[in-house]
């Protein structure tokens, strides 16, 4: 079972697809999924943060 049948079988047909991971997990998937995601999550929050920043510096002068 390939990535893309495993994250559509998590919704569609879950009972199976979890039974095909318990007998064979990948977690290189899981892995690289999570790397993406938080790359992702990282460059849309960096440019509040960067201002955030720059607010609380203003203020203290």
């Amino acid at each position: 079972m390939d990535l893309f049948n495993r994250l559509q079988g998590i919704f569609f047909n879950p009972k199976v697809t979890l039974k095909a991971i318990s007998e064979k997990p990948i977690w290189i998937d899981a892995l690289i999924i999570l790397l993406i995601a938080f790359a992702f999550f990282s460059y849309i929050t960096a440019p509040y943060l960067q201002s955030s920043d720059k607010l609380q510096e203003s203020w203290t002068l």
